[in-house]
Parts: structure tokens; sequence; C-alpha cells
């Protein structure tokens, strides 16, 4: 039996986390499950959590991982999830005992997919309806509500089976995870209910500027829920006008402006692309929200865009000040109307007074009661002329108030004249900005002044070392003389010697001063041969010295050749960033090939356009994609000038890359496949290395990525292990790695190609493993080969990338198999990689085999058995495969030969091995 309800609650302190757990446990509602869900935490709190789920039942459970998003975390409990009904809460919010009891009850009784938890202060903020309030209702009934109530995730119950249906998940790697997530389940939501509830649950008020920018990503992630559903056009103005208010939320309380500025303005172009929702957002968006749309896209950084923000403020209060003096002169001449009707009102008594007073003297008889009347409306008159004076001081005072309020209209016009000061000398500054960098340009001409200077100083060096090696030519000649001198007094002693042996027979009595004189020779001759060998051991430290000098000069040169020709290509790019001409040719051109990969599109777009190296070329080929991804190359190409597309009807990676190899232009080529990126400084760095040692080919490293976990991991594979680390700065062929040379990776986008040599090559059309005979067709003719140990290409790892099964689109590792052998016919290599190429041709094929799925593996044992049979019936081919496989793909040749079937083939594998 399921439990009724699952909580997940987030643990968001460490705080009172033993008062919190008590409350969970005294929850009237029976069968709730329960789980905890953290990235951070320190060792006690765990422990406490464990001992909880050990003590208090079976339905308990805790995800923890370091430095996870919340979204990741949600969405990972929301799999292992088990209740009827599911609730999000944080460790900081108080719940009553029967919570969970009171949402229960209402959610079963009313049979609902969602029940909104709202205290009552919210009713009014959420212009909440009594109906929606107490009956059960859907999205269609809410209105503008559906944006009210989607700012809080915490209290509301979900069916967990709408959920997994529309596969409703939170978006990861993002903050204000929370509405996107809310706002699908309205939509999808056939019983929707209110439960109202006393204001105990927390609301989060301050964000940090990394969560602040995710405000934008978020906004237009909602505008796709709603297309997703076809809810676009009926919330169309409110959403528009929702967007619109979220971004300025998120401006007005982000710090750092400039970032959310850049990003917030680049959204906003791409949704003003579409020429409809561009005339949706002029047409549909409030007074307020539309000034800010059209100030976003006007302005070219936060600061003009404050600028023009005050601007319009300041407008606006000027307009209202204006229509407020339109109202007050409009006032003014109604009142002088009703004065100058009063006056001519007034008059019209007098004379009529006057008349009356003829009247009165005329008929005296009822003077009396006549003059009882005339002292009235004497009074009255009175009275009457009290209020125009008062009515006269009220207009002289609302004058006054006049004349202050256009003084300080007077005064924001000088405001507005001194701001427009301060931005002139704004402009001031930039012009000398422009002369620094005209300065510095100056500089870098002196540099290259100077190294001309170094390259003279060295010719000085390099003559003065020819001059010191003749000296020590000189040295040796001189020496030479004094061992031919020293000889010669070595042959003199041999006379003197024989001389002296024809003596002592003569003179036997002078045999003590001969053996003297013998003594004294051989003292004479050990200090001759003692300074014979110290000139032999002078000449030889000289020659030591000498070329260990020479050896030391020379690397120096190359380290200064290097430096000079590195130097020489970053002052090449900064006259051409600094004069703004653009070259003919591109320096690299960037092929791009994409079958419906709009998810990870944009991130390798980015990655290409905001490359350091400016002078690049991108090709960007749609193989007939199903979704958006021919718009989003449109969208860019429209942006950026360097940025070429084309399209076709779906015909595989070979077909396209080998027509954007035709449209390329530039002096190297680089493949990037659509959900991969690489590093901004990716194609400066392969530039400066190719062109400094006029390579074919430069080899480097991939890194992979888990979109599902975030992590960056590398493999051996695509570190190029095989190749020494001694051959990083060598410049090799294929012949000087023959013997690792099928070890390699053979990516096409792990490489940099010389544009003149893949002109030559092709990939394989209308079939998988198109990069084979690629690969070797390069490969084999380049002369100039070289490696770079970094890590600039990030290679994108994900569910859709991964090959979950091996159906009959890999039967196509046959025909690659023989195309690569008819590469190395066509370079008469075969004899030279005979071994290799042998291994290479059955080992590819039976590592497939083995992993195909059971129901292909006859067909695909089938066109194996055919071509290893033509294989065996060339008696050349044949003697070649078995005079150079090694022990394993023997036996699988031949076993395949010797099989009917697949199923004779398995059972002689395994009968063999069983042996």
């Amino acid at each position: 039996m399921n439990p009724k309800i699952t909580l997940i609650i987030s643990i968001t302190t460490e705080k009172n986390i033993e008062q919190y757990l008590k409350n969970i446990k005294n929850q009237l509602l029976e069968n709730i499950e329960v789980i905890f869900v953290y990235d951070k935490i320190d060792k006690n709190t765990n422990k406490i959590l464990e001992n909880f789920c050990k003590n208090d039942g079976a339905y308990l459970k805790i995800i923890s991982e370091k430095n996870r998003s919340h979204g990741f975390l949600k969405n990972k409990s929301l799999n292992i999830a088990q209740g009827d009904f599911i609730t999000f809460i944080d460790s900081t919010d108080d719940i009553d005992f029967n919570f969970m009891e009171k949402l229960y009850k209402k959610a079963k009784n009313e049979d609902l997919d969602l029940l909104i938890s709202v205290s009552y202060e919210k009713i009014k903020d959420y212009s909440l309806s009594k109906n929606m309030c107490e009956n059960v209702f859907n999205f269609q009934d809410m209105n503008k509500s559906i944006f009210y109530l989607s700012n809080t995730l915490k209290g509301n119950l979900y069916r967990r089976n709408l959920l997994d249906t529309y596969k409703i998940r939170f978006p990861t790697m993002l903050s204000f995870e929370d509405k996107p997530f809310l706002l699908e389940t309205f939509l999808t939501a056939k019983h929707v209910s209110i439960l109202l509830r006393e204001p105990a649950l927390n609301m989060k008020s301050e964000y940090s500027s990394n969560e602040l920018l995710d405000m934008i990503q978020i906004s237009t992630l909602i505008l796709n829920i709603f297309k997703k559903y076809d809810m676009f056009n009926t919330y169309k103005k409110l959403l528009l006008n929702f967007k619109i208010y979220f971004l300025k939320k998120g401006y007005t309380k982000i710090k750092d402006k400039n970032d959310y500025f850049n990003l917030m303005k680049e959204d906003l172009i791409n949704l003003s692309q579409n020429k409809k929702l561009c005339d949706a957002f002029l047409h549909e968006l409030n007074e307020e929200n539309l000034k800010f749309y059209k100030n976003c896209l006007k302005s070219q950084d936060f600061n003009q865009f404050n600028l023009n923000m005050t601007f319009t403020k300041i407008n606006e209060k000027l307009d209202e000040k204006q229509q407020k003096l339109n109202f007050i002169n409009g006032n003014l001449s109604k009142w002088t109307e009703k004065l100058n009707n009063k006056e001519n009102k007034i008059n019209n008594l007098k004379t009529k007074l006057d008349n009356e007073k003829k009247q009165m003297k005329i008929n005296e008889k009822n003077q009396n009661n006549r003059e009882i009347t005339i002292q009235i409306k004497e009074a009255n008159l009175k009275d009457k002329e009290t209020r125009i004076t008062q009515l006269q001081e009220n207009l002289d005072n609302k004058e006054k108030k006049l004349d202050n309020k256009i003084e300080k209209y007077n005064n924001l016009e000088k405001e507005l004249i001194k701001k427009e000061s301060s931005i002139n000398t704004k402009f001031k500054e930039l012009e000398t900005e422009k002369e620094l960098l005209n300065e510095k340009i100056k500089h870098l001409e002196d540099k290259e002044t100077r190294i001309t200077q170094l390259q003279e100083n060295l010719d000085n060096k390099e003559k003065k070392l020819d001059n010191k090696i003749e000296k020590y030519n000189n040295l040796e000649k001189e020496l030479i003389k004094k061992e031919s001198s020293i000889n010669t007094k070595f042959k003199e002693l041999e006379t003197e010697k024989e001389l002296l042996n024809e003596k002592i027979k003569h003179l036997e009595d002078k045999e003590t001063n001969i053996i003297q004189l013998q003594e004294k020779l051989k003292v004479q001759e050990e200090k001759i041969d003692q300074k014979h060998v110290k000139y032999i051991d002078n000449l030889n430290k000289i020659t030591n010295n000498l070329e260990k000098n020479q050896k030391e000069y020379e690397k120096r040169l190359i380290k200064i050749d290097e430096d000079i020709t590195l130097k020489k290509i970053e002052l090449e790019q900064m006259q051409n960033n600094n004069s703004n001409k653009k070259s003919n040719t591109p320096k690299i051109s960037i092929i791009i090939c994409a079958y419906n990969r709009e998810e990870y599109l944009k991130r390798c777009l980015n990655s290409v356009k905001n490359q350091t190296l400016k002078n690049i070329e991108i090709i960007c080929a749609d193989d007939g994609s199903t979704d958006n991804t021919l718009d989003v190359f449109r969208k860019y190409a429209n942006k950026d000038h360097r940025f070429k597309f084309f399209t076709q009807k779906n015909s595989g990676p070979g077909v396209a890359r080998n027509k954007a190899i035709k449209m390329a232009t530039g002096e190297y080529i680089m493949f990037l496949d659509s959900d991969d990126w690489i590093e901004l400084n990716t194609c400066e760095e392969l530039y400066k290395k190719v062109k400094l040692n006029d390579l074919d080919i430069l080899l480097f490293l991939m890194k992979n990525y888990s979109e599902e976990t975030g992590e960056y991991y590398e493999d051996s594979y695509y570190n190029l292990t095989p190749i020494p680390d001694d051959f990083e700065n060598k410049v090799f062929s294929h012949e000087d790695i023959s013997n690792i040379i099928f070890s390699i990776s053979i990516s096409a986008c792990q490489k940099i190609y010389k544009r003149s040599l893949v002109k030559k090559v092709h990939f394989a059309e209308k079939l998988l493993f198109e990069d084979n005979p690629f690969f070797w067709g390069v490969m084999l003719q380049a002369k100039r080969m070289s490696l770079l140990k970094k890590h600039f290409y990030l290679r994108s790892r994900h569910t859709s990338s991964i090959t979950s099964e091996y159906d009959n689109k890999y039967f196509d590792v046959i025909p690659i198999s023989n195309k690569v052998i008819s590469i190395f016919k066509e370079l008469n290599l075969v004899n030279m990689y005979k071994y290799q190429l042998t291994n290479y041709k059955i080992n590819y094929i039976s590592q497939w085999y083995h992993m195909m799925e059971e129901k292909y593996k006859n067909t695909f044992w089938d066109l194996m058995h055919d071509d290893f049979q033509k294989l065996h019936e060339d008696k050349k081919i044949d003697s070649l495969m078995l005079n150079n496989l090694n022990e394993p793909n023997k036996l699988f040749y031949l076993r395949t030969l010797k099989s009917r079937s697949y199923v004779e083939l398995d059972y002689l594998e395994k009968y063999s091995d069983e042996k």
C-alpha cells in the first residue's frame, strides 16, 4: 500500500532540527513518507536524521549531495517518491499537528489534482474570489490569479500521477525553480482548489546576485511552458506583462546591474526577432512595461539604460505636472468666468436696487416694509462680496503655488543640463581612452624596433662566438705543435739513452753517475708525461664547454625565434582589431553539424561566437531537423556576419560535413559537434601553434561533461595517452608513431587541419562511423603533425548521446572497415601496416558483433560472413590475414568462415572457451 502523502523537506538550517522532527512525528495523519533533502549539513545533524529514519518507520529517506541545486535534489526526490500526493516544506516552517490531515482529506474528498495552500492575509493580494476559495476550479477560471498563486511552492499538495504523466519536473541549475513547476501544474491540473490557512510558512525575501540572474532564464522558460500547452495566445497579455515585470523586479534588486542588463537585453533581442512576438510586446504591454522594454532594446549598456529610465521618469513627472498646470489653468478660466458672471449678477442686482429705491420713494406708504427687505438684501449682498474677496485670495494663493512649481520645473531642467554635461565629459573620457590606445600601438611599434635591435645583437654575439671558436682552433694548432716538439725531445732522449748505454759498457767505473742521470731522466719523463696529460685534459674541457655553449645558444635562438613569431602574430591581430579591417580569408573555419539539438545549441554557438580570435568563419549545417535548430542558426547568422548556414534533407553528418568543407575559406578547419563546446581561447592558442610550426594537423585533448550530474571527467582515449609526452613540442608524421597509430582517437573534432589537406579527403556519406575513413585519409597524408596536451574541447554526455541499443544502424562497420583498407591501398601503405591493418579489420567487426542485440545478430552474421568469404577467396589477402592476425582474431576469422549461422559461431566460441 502506497503512503498517503510524500513530504519532501528541504533542510536549510541546522537550528532546532530535533524540535522540527518532533512536529513531523506528531502529525495526526498516518502513513506519511518523509524525504529529507540537503546539499550542505554538519555531521551532528546528519546523525540526528539517520537515527530518526532508523527508529520511525520505513518511509523515511535521506537525499544528500554536496553543492547541488535545489531543482536537482527535488527532482531526485520526486523520482523515488511513492505517495499518492506530494507536498514541499522547508525545515524553518512551522506546521500544525493536523496540517497534513487537512490537506489530505480535502484533496481526497474533492478528487483534486492540485490543492493550493494560501494564508488568509493573501486573499486580497492574489485577487481571489469567494467561488475560487470555496469550489473546485481549473486554470480557465483563474485569469490573473494564475501568476499570483505561483509565488509559493510550500504547503501545496500535488497528485503524483499528474506529475509523472506530464513529466513535470523542476529546472536544474537555476534559482526560482518553483515558479515554472507550479505554472505547469496549473495548466495540466483539471481539479484545483484552495485551502485557507494561518500565515505560518516562511517566504524567502533576500536573494544573491547569481540567483537574481536566473530570473531571466526562468521568465523565458515560463513562456515556453505556455507555448507547450497551446495557452500562449490565451494568456498573451498577462504573460508578456508578467515577463517584463519579472525582469524589472530582478533589475531593481540586483547589485551588479551590468551582467544582468547584458543578459536581459540578449534575451529580449532573441524574443524580438520573432515578428509576431515583437508586435505582441508592442501592443500588449502596459505603458510602464513598454517604456522599460523599449529603453532596454535602445540602450547599449546599463549606464545608458539607467539614464534613459531616469529621463523617462523625469518626463513622466513633467507630464504629470503639465497636466496639473493645464487642470489648474482650466479651473482658473472657469473661476474667472464664474466671477465675471457673479459681478454681472451683482451689477444687475444693484440696478434693480436702484430701481426699487426709486419705486420706494414713489411708494412712501409701504416704505417701512420695503426698507426692511432692502436691509436684508443689502446684508446678503455684503456676504456675497466677502465670499468673492475670499475666492480672490484663494486664487492668489494658487497662483503662488503654481509659481513655486514652475520654479521646481526650471530646477529640474537645470539638473538635466548638468547630466548632459556629465555625459559630454564621459564622451571626452572615451576620446582620451582612444588616445591611450594609440599610444599603446606606438609602444608596440617601439617593441618591434627593440626586437629588431635584439636580432642585431644576436648576430653580433654569433660573430663573437665565431671569433672565439677561431681562437680555440688556433690554440689546438699550437698544442699540436707542442706535442710534435715533445715527441722530437723523446726521440732525442732515446738517442741519448743509447749513447749512455754505450758509455756504460766502456765506463763501468762511472755506473753510479750514469744511474743518477737515468733517475733524473725518468723524473723529467714523468714531468713531461704529466704536462702532456694536463694539456689533453684542458683541450677536452675547452671542447666540452664549447659544445655546451653552442647547445645553450641554439636553444636560446630557437626560443627567441618562437617569441618573435608569436609577437608578430599578436601584433597582426592587434593591428587588425584596432584598424577594424577584416581579412578576406578567415584564419579558421569551424564546421558545426546539427540534427535536433535545439536544447544544447546556444551553448555551443556562444562558445564559438565569443572566441578571443575574431577572424574566424562558422559554417552551420542543419541536417533536416524537426525542432527549432534551423531558427537558432538563422538568428546567429543575422546578428554576426561570421556565421553561415545551410539546410538539407536528413542525410547524415558525412554529407553535411562534405558540403561545409566545400564552403570553407579559412586557412585551417575545425569540427565541433552541436551539443559540445570549446574554451574561449581555443582558436587563438591552436592558430598560434599551427602557424609557428607550419603544421598540417594539430591534435589536442577532450574532457567529458555529464549533463545529469554536472561533473567533468577524463578518459585515456580522449587524453591521447598512447602518444608519448615528448611528442608535445615535436613535429612528426604517421611513420614516427606507426606502432600506436591504431590506438589514437579517430574523432574529427579533436584536431585542427590545414584546409588544403582536408580538401583532398571526404567523410563517408550516409554511413555511421563516417569519421574513420576521414581520419585515416588525413592522418596518412599529413607530413607535419604535432600534439598540444590541453583540454580545449568539452564533450557533452547525456542520455540521448549514449547508445542503449545496438541495432541495424551499426551494420555499417563492415563497409567502413573496407573503406579504411582501400585508403591504405591507394597510398601504398598496406605492407608497412599489414599487422595493424589486418587486426584492426577483424577486431573492429568482432567487437560490434558481440555487442549486437540478439534480434539483429543473424543479419549481421550474414553480412560479416559474406565479407570474410570475399577476403578468403582472394589468396593474397587470405595469406596476409593468416600470417599477420593475432591468435584471437585469427580464430574468429576462421570460425566465421567455418560456421553456417550465428548460432553455430556462438557455439564454436563457447565450446572452444570451455575446452
